[in-house]
């Protein structure tokens, strides 16, 4: 438990500095008694009870940043809403989908290609990233992924008579 609050906090922390260095308008937060607001939205509802505790955990260590996450059901609603309004918040946990299309057509991103953390992120991730749009620059740095695929029991499928692997 230990271990996953601590790469919990350190994948918040990522996203934190990417708020810091990719403001997008390059615009600061705004201070609320003497903090720093950093608006955090993220477009997976799912995640936010984790983004909570995340952000409890950060803030702890560093009182003078505040975290405000938004995690709305209707998130691409609302990212169009905000896009349209010139007003977007300051880090965006969005999937390589049409959002983060969306979001970089608008040149409302910061260019990430020469931060240091872009640097490290694999090629096979920065292609895929942007593979998305047809601008070079690197708009979004990945802080997740997942594997997709069908896995299956091969003693089940023996025991079921299948000899091959269905393709379809």
């Amino acid at each position: 438990m230990n271990k996953t609050i601590k790469l919990v906090t350190g994948v918040l922390a990522f996203l934190i500095l990417i708020a810091v260095t990719v403001s997008m308008f390059l615009t600061s937060g705004p201070n609320l008694n003497g903090k720093t607001v950093i608006q955090l939205f993220s477009t997976k509802t799912e995640n936010a009870a984790t983004y909570k505790e995340l952000i409890k955990a950060f803030e702890k260590k560093y009182p003078s940043i505040e975290v405000q996450l938004s995690s709305p059901s209707s998130a691409a609603t609302v990212l169009r809403t905000d896009l349209a309004k010139n007003s977007l918040p300051d880090v965006i946990a969005v999937g390589g989908d049409n959002n983060l299309v969306s979001l970089v057509s608008s040149e409302g991103l910061r260019n990430l290609a020469g931060q240091s953390y872009a640097k490290t992120t694999l090629p096979a991730y920065r292609k895929m990233i942007t593979s998305l749009y047809s601008k070079k620059s690197l708009y979004a740095v990945p802080y997740a992924t997942n594997a997709a695929g069908v896995i299956y029991n091969k003693a089940l499928f023996k025991k079921a008579g299948i000899k091959t692997v269905p393709t379809t």
